[in-house]
């Protein structure tokens, strides 16, 4: 309740704005009596204005500021409070016995010049003695307020109430302006009506600003109408290729999709949620919550189910947003918030078809020292590789082996002669990463680094890869029907980054053991200094040339389907058909045929993904929201053939 000064003050303000309605109330009551006064069915004194209102509230919020602002002349208090200066300014009230509070409050209105009195909680509020046109309404639950005409407003009482909160203008002053521009004139003034009169004008200029705020509502749901209009024109119909995309989410959503091994995509969406305040531009709020999804499939069509194996299918956001590293078999992922680390499995046997979400918590991983460390790269086994950076003065790179719990890392490499790229899983046992020397060559090269052998590193020159001298990326490739393994490789020289089939001339433990024979015993550390990785160099003699599968344009994030039927990867100035803007391209492992797009529009893709059964991709887009200065990433995915 308002303390006793607010309350003397609210009085006094309507005492002295009404003085002139005293000195007629006073002749009406010497006329005819205190009785009639109270009885009467008509208005008292002077005529009520439509844009003063009386607010009973019964929460902590505060609604006389906003009110003011956009307008209205307001008195606020809680019911109580309204009741008591009634009976100071009326005694007669006070002679009741029996006092309804609604009908004292609406004399109180009627005496101050108040055209209406808005009732908060309404569910709360007894009007059955009240003399409402149509009948006192039942109240739903978004009914936050009942707005009744009081004085010359009042023949009968009309009651008006919140409309349905609109999902897309914020702001809970709504609840009371839908309620009050229901009551005439004040709809009169909403709408335009040519017979609203002298009043209806008057009140359009004194309440402009509110007008506004209430037409606002149905220009917003305009707005975000032609936003997301603009969206799908941009996700689908502007798609240029034969096949249009599917989308894997909604247009009110952000997500990131993960191909899984059984064919299913795991979807970890936020909420995104448009608002416009004035029907003009647009804003855009994502929800704190992440949630997780699975779809059976990637066609877009699969109806999605929640995903309770991974954080019981929702997880609060803290601080920075949380970093998702997937296996590119989509068989193990880790998120990350903060430096703080959680690994989950899939078992794709459980999984298939069965159409569950068959991911399993392996456990938190140890801390990053340094939250700015990339994460890592998961695999089903359980292990995590990662790679980092430590020291003051000579820094030394770091590429080591993590799993769940409190067991002490596998270093895999320790170097001052080098830099490491982030790892990439070959197999169960081998890693690899590019590596630049600090002192010596230029160029890079790319190392191959074992579970079994830490501290060892075989090394393939760039002269493999057609004399590259900059490689960026490498991707382990299935090779059906033979022992050794193939590898993907990113590499640029005289020509543009391309993709290489580099296929490797025996197993990576043959290799291990041959280039260890060869090399014979390690020398040992200098006294008091670490043991540098020893980098063993791979015979180039013994590689088959390089296979090269793209030509004439820039390749990035290579993966290779399942099958080892092709790569897919992101381009930016494929041919002709190029724009500024990143592309998804595919290309047949074989060398035989020439790349192609998958997507040709003006949009960001990225980070491509094969399903398990290699016949699409799924991939990540990020496009711009109209009417706002925001981006969204959401899912797609392409038939392979």
């Amino acid at each position: 309740m308002a303390s006793a000064s607010s309350s003397r003050s609210d009085i006094e303000v309507l005492q002295s704005s009404n003085r002139s309605k005293l000195v007629v109330l006073g002749a009406l009551v010497a006329v005819a009596g205190g009785a009639y006064f109270l009885t009467r069915g008509g208005p008292i004194g002077a005529p009520e204005e439509a844009s003063s209102i009386m607010i009973v509230t019964q929460g902590s919020f505060h609604y006389r500021h906003s009110m003011e602002e956009l307008g209205f002349k307001v008195l606020e208090q809680r019911q109580a409070a309204f009741v008591d200066k009634a009976k100071e300014v009326m005694p007669e009230l006070a002679e009741e016995e029996d006092l309804d509070d609604v009908a004292a409050i609406l004399k109180l209105a009627d005496y101050g010049g108040y055209g209406y009195v808005a009732f908060e909680n309404p569910q709360t509020v007894d009007f059955s003695k009240l003399d409402v046109d149509g009948g006192i309404p039942t109240f739903a639950d978004h009914h936050r307020f009942a707005v009744v005409s009081a004085g010359d407003y009042a023949f009968p009482h009309k009651l008006t109430v919140t409309a349905e909160r609109s999902e897309v203008v914020p702001g809970i002053d709504l609840d009371l302006l839908t309620a009050l521009f229901e009551q005439e004139p004040l709809h009169a003034a909403l709408t335009d009506d040519p017979k609203g009169g002298a009043e209806v004008i008057i009140l359009k200029n004194d309440l402009e600003a509110a007008i506004e705020r209430v037409r606002a509502i149905d220009e917003a749901a305009k707005t975000i109408a032609k936003i997301e209009e603009a969206s799908r024109e941009l996700l689908i119909d502007s798609e240029r290729g034969k096949v249009k995309p599917a989308l894997l989410g909604s247009l009110h959503e952000s997500i990131h999709p993960v191909a899984l091994a059984d064919g299913g995509v795991l979807v970890p969406s936020r909420e995104a949620n448009f608002t416009s305040k004035n029907g003009l531009s647009a804003d855009l709020e994502l929800d704190d919550t992440w949630r997780f999804f699975y779809l059976k499939d990637a066609s877009g069509e699969a109806e999605r189910e929640p995903c309770a194996a991974v954080f019981g299918g929702a997880l609060e956001q803290g601080g920075r947003r949380p970093r998702l590293r997937e296996s590119p078999g989509g068989d193990a992922f880790l998120l990350d918030q903060s430096g703080a680390s959680t690994l989950f499995t899939f078992d794709a046997d459980t999984g298939a078809g069965t159409g569950s979400c068959a991911f399993r918590e392996r456990g938190a991983l140890p801390r990053l020292d340094n939250r700015r460390d990339d994460p890592g790269t998961p695999h089903v086994s359980g292990w995590v590789a990662r790679s980092r950076h430590e020291g003051a003065g000579v820094v030394d790179a770091v590429v080591e082996l993590v799993e769940p719990g409190d067991g002490p890392p596998i270093d895999l490499l320790r170097s001052t002669r080098v830099g490491v790229s982030n790892p990439f899983w070959l197999d169960a046992d081998h890693v690899t990463v590019v590596a630049s020397y600090r002192e010596g060559p230029a160029g890079q090269s790319v190392l191959i680094l074992s579970r079994n052998h830490p501290g060892v590193a075989l090394e393939i020159g760039p002269q493999v890869i057609a004399g590259s001298y900059n490689i960026f990326t490498v991707a382990a490739a299935p090779n059906p029907g033979a022992e050794t393994p193939r590898l993907v490789v990113v590499a640029a020289g005289p020509h543009e980054a391309s993709l290489f089939r580099l296929d490797l001339p025996d197993t990576y433990a043959a290799l291990f053991d041959a280039a260890l024979a060869d090399a014979g015993p390690a020398e040992p550390a200098a006294e008091g200094e670490p043991l540098d990785v020893r980098i063993l160099p791979i015979d180039p003699e013994s590689f088959a040339e390089a296979v090269r599968l793209t030509e004439g344009h820039s390749a990035a994030d290579p993966v290779v389907s399942p099958d080892g039927k092709w790569v897919a990867y992101v381009t930016r100035d494929h041919g002709d058909e190029a724009d500024s803007d990143y592309e998804v391209a595919l290309a047949p492992m074989s060398g035989d045929g020439e790349a192609r797009l998958l997507t040709q529009n003006g949009l960001d893709d990225h980070y491509p993904m094969f399903t398990g059964d290699s016949k699409r991709v799924v991939f990540k887009t990020k496009y711009p929201i109209e009417r706002t200065t925001w981006t969204l990433t959401t899912g797609r995915s392409l038939p392979v053939e």
